[in-house]
């Protein structure tokens, strides 16, 4: 399991000793991603503070505990209320000593839908409210429980539509690049302040995973059509997936492994903008998407409309 970053990653899980294990907070914990990552630390030993909406968030929790975490905390909590998240990052922050060594910050929505089909303005302000506006404001109140040193980590959990602007994801792309940038700048910011102490951040964009609840709660920005979802044709699985990511926020790395063909595309982009066909970003993504009910035959192009969330 340890493999990857080998003793990077066990020095970083043994950096404290047994009477001080990690703090990590996680943000949208109840399910998906953000669950499986608190699944992960828990089996490291880490205390957690899992904030999130209520659905199945105890359940989340009885799990970790099982897991092995010698503690878990659960704060219900909407992330695109500020005065909630100010609430909540206050009391975590006190029920944790004011001390948290890994902030994964992963709440997020998603869309599938034409920006000119968008219909509910609505839909907008509450998609960037919370996958911007919630993420910074969560990071902002927690900043001064986070130590100011090396080991320390503040993980946004991004996506490869941060990377490459993706069609029918218009309004998430945007959300994305803007953590992306957010997290460049933070980064020089605390390491000009800092110096080598400065705490590692990391921008997480996960590759196409299976077993994901990727397409449940799916802004429909009021489109005429139902948004488009993604089909379960990960390589990997959310664990696997999940696994790789601790052992990046572990070896402080600025990101997650980028699937080959989006560094291809990226670097393209800036070198060659003139020749990178936009039908060729179209075409991979007609191969992962459907509209509800899929067809028989997926493969069509008019059923295969949106790319996923990565």
């Amino acid at each position: 399991m340890e493999t990857l970053f080998g003793s990077t990653t066990r020095q970083f899980w043994n950096s404290n000793n047994e009477s001080k294990p990690k703090h990590v907070l996680i943000t949208g914990s109840s399910a998906g991603i953000g669950a499986e990552m608190a699944r992960c630390f828990a089996r490291r030993g880490a205390c957690l503070a899992l904030l999130s909406l209520p659905q199945n968030l105890e359940d989340v929790k009885n799990e970790c505990l099982a897991l092995g975490s010698p503690r878990v905390e659960t704060y219900e909590v909407d992330l695109t209320d500020p005065h909630q998240i100010a609430d909540v990052t206050n009391t975590a922050a006190k029920d944790f000593d004011n001390r948290f060594d890994v902030v994964v910050l992963n709440a997020g929505r998603s869309m599938g839908c034409y920006f000119h089909n968008i219909q509910k303005w609505e839909h907008v302000d509450s998609l960037i409210r919370l996958n911007v506006n919630g993420t910074l404001l969560t990071l902002q109140q927690l900043m001064p429980s986070i130590p100011k040193q090396k080991e320390s980590r503040i993980v946004v959990v991004g996506s490869l539509a941060g990377f490459v602007g993706l069609p029918f994801r218009s309004v998430y792309s945007a959300s994305k690049f803007a953590l992306q940038g957010f997290c460049n700048a933070i980064r020089l910011e605390l390491r000009d302040e800092f110096g080598s102490d400065a705490p590692s951040v990391c921008f997480l964009a996960f590759p196409q995973v299976s077993g994901t609840d990727i397409n449940q709660g799916r802004l429909t920005m009021g489109a005429d059509k139902a948004p488009a979802n993604f089909k379960d044709v990960g390589e990997i699985t959310i664990d696997q997936a999940c696994i790789g990511a601790i052992k990046t926020i572990a070896a402080g790395y600025r990101t997650s492994s980028i699937p080959f063909l989006v560094a291809c595309l990226m670097l393209a982009y800036r070198l060659l903008p003139g020749y990178i066909p936009d039908w060729f970003v179209i075409r991979q993504v007609k191969k992962t998407h459907y509209r509800t009910p899929e067809p028989q035959n997926s493969n069509t192009s008019e059923t295969v409309v949106s790319p996923s969330k990565a």
